[in-house]
């Protein structure tokens, strides 16, 4: 088994900064388990039902679009929770701008009565 520094990862540092005390191991898990929500080009396009392409143009067209956590030579990596967020913001908006959605931001109930 080889063995890890946990206090040369520059985020658990950050995360024993902020935890005084807290064992480094922890620490390290604490990472471990934040970085489970780092997800790549390929990851977000299955999540979103959409191709790598559309992924790319939605990072490179939309102005809102989250900027990633890193770059690697493989590709940029995003925080799935904020693409998520992202995505969901810009449903609302194309809901609201189509009149689908009350002021509430929920969808209206549809009504089968009087179609007839």
């Amino acid at each position: 088994m080889a063995v890890v520094n946990y206090r040369a990862d520059p985020r658990v540092r950050l995360v024993l900064g902020v935890a005084r005390g807290l064992p480094a191991v922890v620490a390290a898990r604490i990472v471990e388990v934040l970085d489970s929500d780092l997800v790549g080009i390929a990851e977000i396009a299955e999540e979103h039902h959409i191709s790598k392409q559309g992924v790319s143009m939605w990072a490179q067209r939309e102005p809102d679009f989250p900027e990633p956590v890193r770059r690697l030579a493989s590709g940029p990596v995003h925080s799935a929770a904020r693409v998520g967020a992202w995505r969901n913001t810009k449903e609302r908006e194309k809901d609201v701008s189509a009149g689908n959605a009350t002021e509430s931001g929920e969808r209206p109930q549809l009504s089968t009565e009087g179609d007839r």
